[in-house]
């Protein structure tokens, strides 16, 4: 499968959820109407209520026959439908389990930082000085770097000996890699980036966003379990009464029953809710460790961590007092093993291992910790050249996709990012003033007007430290530009809010200072707003509302020639030819003489957005088919050059579509 059609089997999965969550409802709904009626459909035949004498026939065997069998009789002496009360049941269940899931759901809005906050996860500074963790972050910023993304905050659960990973989010843009102690302490590097990879697959491939919602949904179903334990615990301080007979009774006896039975239907909730993770997740692990060995072409890699997991008397299971919420976002199994296999949210460990490794005897390895010289931070590597696509066929093909070579290649480009500057991307000051000088003009007047205009937005030491970087910035490749922002985005990521807000109208400024946008402006622009406006403005994320080019046509005629007019450098024959064969791509009926946008209103940066956001709603196929029409229009005159390349990795990541980065030959060494 390509990216758009894991995007699709991601978005059949969602459906899948929402239909066994609507079963699982249902279920619950008639298991609670079932323990009312026990309490309160009570029959009148006895002194008391139905609620004491079902209590005492549970609690005293020992009664005589007669009294056991009058208990009996009212459990079938009246019928057990009631319409208002299973009404006022299924309405209130429904808002028990709507109300549960919208919490979490609230709680973990703010992405994959509100999970790894829950598993009790410690945020990594980007420049840590651990040579473990260090390793770590120079793993997932080289998988980062050659997969498209920018690089993903990584948080390390410290109290954790287990060997586990995961990957939470709703998207790249506020994705986190979490790994266990017992992860970056046994693991080799080659198996670090094998668990790393399975966890690139999860964002690439759309997981995490179902993860995210699995993981709301479940919560409801299972809040029925809390409130009957709520209820029981009442039961217990209630006030009590005495028939004539001396028997106890009322409300007390009413709550004990009911809150028992609730938590019975509450354990078939968490029943239904480990029925659901293991009916969507068990089969999205095997697709992950397949991609981590298509990523990295080590099978060796994984399946010497899966191979360390079952050798650890730890395993890969979680402590966490939570971690039962989260079981299905894990690596490996973090939970206890289950008795019945079907519950299980992953595989089993051993199946697993010989599908990556089928002369697996079936002997684990004893497990000591790795030794992490400084050299081995970073191996030195030879890559193999990446070539540029050579057709718009093969630039789709590429999207989402993650190779070795790409992966070393991304070392090669890391090594290669002066080690002033990668430091300083590493940090929030350092990383503000890395973005401020990619933008400021080469012209002598240009750039001392913008100087002169950011002193008066920023504090002294981003100032400075802009000053101090830009003959570095300047002399950096032109290949690496984009590359270094993406990873300034973890620097850029620990401002405040308030530094954030006096950040990008400082961009902004730059931006427009000079009364023009080029290509690179734009690409640098759409990166940050898209990677860290929903860090720092947390909203509501675009869902699927096009199946169909009708209602999004305006915008991707509007996309389409601004690419036109970008690539032909103001040519409008070269503009028109190119606006047409990119339109020829679009499969939006009949109709080929679609007007092209005039050049002025392609400048328009407000129109750019505001159409990125609209097509940011359309199915996996829109977007796919709009990348062809795109990269068609791009490449019309049989080459692409690394403006036009950023510019389409720009719009292809603003639709949620990432795009690893172009080699470039003196950049490999």
């Amino acid at each position: 499968m390509d990216f758009f059609e894991h995007q699709e089997a991601a978005r059949r999965a969602t459906r899948k959820l929402v239909f066994l969550f609507a079963l699982a409802v249902v279920g619950v709904v008639l298991a609670v109407y079932a323990a009312f009626a026990i309490v309160l459909i009570a029959p009148t035949r006895y002194q008391g209520d139905g609620a004491t004498y079902a209590l005492e026939l549970m609690t005293n065997p020992d009664s005589e026959r007669q009294r056991a069998l009058g208990a009996v009789d009212f459990l079938f002496d009246r019928p057990w439908w009631d319409p208002s009360l299973f009404l006022s049941v299924a309405v209130g269940t429904a808002l028990v389990i709507g109300l549960g899931g919208a919490s979490k759901a609230a709680q973990i809005s703010s992405g994959g930082r509100a999970v790894a906050s829950l598993l009790g996860g410690r945020l990594l500074a980007p420049n840590s000085g651990g040579l473990e963790e260090r390793r770590l972050l120079n793993v997932v910023e080289e998988m980062a770097l050659a997969s498209g993304v920018p690089v993903p905050a990584v948080y390390l659960l410290a109290e954790e000996p287990g060997i586990n990973a995961f990957a939470a989010g709703f998207s790249p843009a506020d994705a986190v890699i979490g790994v266990t102690r017992g992860c970056v302490r046994f693991l080799s590097r080659d198996e670090l980036q094998g668990v790393v990879a399975h966890e690139f697959s999860h964002i690439l491939n759309g997981d995490m966003r179902l993860n995210m919602r699995l993981m709301a949904a479940v919560f409801g179903i299972t809040m029925i379990s809390s409130i009957g334990g709520a209820v029981l615990r009442l039961g217990f301080y209630a006030p009590r009464r005495r028939d004539s007979n001396n028997r106890e009774g009322g409300v007390g006896a009413a709550l004990l029953i009911l809150g028992a039975l609730l938590y019975i239907v509450g354990c078939i909730g968490v029943l239904f809710g480990s029925l659901i993770r293991a009916a969507i997740s068990r089969q999205r692990e095997f697709l992950a460790d397949a991609a981590s060995v298509q990523f990295t072409r080590n099978p060796g890699g994984i399946a010497g961590a899966l191979k360390k997991i079952g050798g650890l008397a730890q395993g890969s299971r979680l402590m966490a007092a939570r971690a039962a919420e989260a079981s299905h976002f894990y690596f490996g199994n973090g939970l206890r093993e289950s008795w019945f296999n079907a519950f299980a949210t992953h595989p089993p460990l051993g199946e697993r291992i010989l599908r990556i490794d089928p002369d697996f005897d079936g002997v684990f390895p004893e497990v000591t910790p790795e030794d992490v010289p400084e050299s081995r931070l970073a191996p030195a590597r030879t890559p193999p050249r990446l070539p540029t696509p050579l057709n718009a066929s093969d630039f789709v093909a590429g999207i989402g996709v993650l190779t070795n070579a790409q992966i070393y290649y991304a070392e090669a480009m890391r090594r290669s990012i002066p080690k002033p500057l990668l430091e300083a991307a590493h940090e929030p000051v350092g990383a503000c003033a890395l973005v401020f000088g990619l933008l400021l003009a080469e012209d002598g007047a240009a750039c001392a007007r913008q100087l002169q205009d950011l002193r008066a937005r920023v504090d002294v030491a981003q100032f400075a430290e802009t000053e101090r970087l830009l003959p570095d910035v300047r002399a950096i490749d032109v290949g690496l530009r984009l590359p270094l922002a993406d990873v300034a985005v973890q620097g850029l990521r620990q401002l405040s809010p308030d530094q954030f807000d006096v950040l990008m109208p400082a961009v902004d400024a730059l931006v427009w200072g000079d009364q023009r946008l080029d290509l690179f402006e734009f690409t640098l622009l759409r990166l940050l707003r898209r990677h860290l406006e929903p860090h720092f403005r947390p909203a509501e994320r675009p869902a699927v509302r096009y199946e169909t080019w009708e209602p999004v046509l305006p915008e991707a005629l509007l996309l389409l020639s601004a690419l036109a007019w970008a690539g032909a450098g103001g040519d409008s024959g070269r503009s028109t030819a190119a606006f047409r064969v990119g339109v020829s791509q679009l499969e939006a009926g009949e109709r080929r003489d679609w007007p092209m946008a005039a050049q002025e209103e392609c400048c328009d940066l407000a129109r750019i957005d505001a159409a990125l956001g609209r097509l940011c709603e359309g199915s996996p196929w829109l977007k796919k088919n709009f990348l062809l029409a795109a990269a068609t229009a791009v490449m019309e005159d049989r080459e692409m050059s690394l403006e036009e390349g950023e510019l389409l990795r720009a719009i292809a990541d603003s639709l949620g579509c990432p795009v690893p980065p172009f080699a470039r030959d003196e950049m490999v060494r």
